[in-house]
């Protein structure tokens, strides 16, 4: 669009995500994933944004649901999912180490083992990658992960890229309306 030069009855869309940086009276300084910042009018905040993590509703869903939901629901909008990261072989290790395995009781390892498989729970406020239901290159075939961006790594300039396994999901937060099992 650079060089066109909008005019009267002209119709535009505009998708962003970003973070809010500043609060000044009755508007707010807000900064897009490009890093662009600017000031934007309360009123309009409070009418059109969506805020990640914004609970006005509950609704209690079937694990199953989650899917669905995130596809017909989330869209261009930011969210608040919690889930069970799978557990790392590394993780795996350093519980062994750290339990001093060869000396550990029956009991002991049976617990390091549950804990370690187990996972660990994670939230994440983020937006769905485009494409986020497509397998990535190392995993073809979707199977139950869905990609998205975490958004804090992003705002960090860290690699952002994430996937949820939507098996794992128990609450899901967007566009107001809190999911969960």
């Amino acid at each position: 669009m650079a060089g066109y030069r909008p005019k009267v009855g002209d119709k535009f869309a505009r998708v962003s995500h970003g973070t809010i940086v500043g609060i000044d009276g009755g508007s707010y300084r807000v900064r897009n994933t490009a890093g662009f910042e600017w000031r934007i009018g309360g009123d309009i905040v409070e009418r059109e944004f969506h805020i990640a993590g914004h609970e006005v509703t509950a609704k209690k869903v079937r694990p199953s649901d989650f899917e669905r939901i995130f596809k017909e629901s989330v869209g261009e909008n930011v969210f608040k999912v919690t889930f069970t990261k799978k557990p790392a072989q590394d993780d795996g290790v350093a519980a062994i180490d750290a339990a001093d395995w060869t000396s550990a009781s029956q009991a002991k390892k049976r617990k390091v083992v549950r804990a370690v498989l187990q996972g660990e729970t994670r939230t994440l406020v983020g937006r769905l990658k485009i494409n986020a239901f497509e397998g990535g290159k190392e995993n073809p075939e979707k199977l139950g992960r869905m990609q998205v961006i975490d958004m804090d790594k992003e705002a960090a300039g860290e690699d952002a890229e994430r996937q949820v396994d939507l098996r794992t999901v128990t609450e899901l937060v967007v566009g107001g309306v809190r999911y969960h099992l």
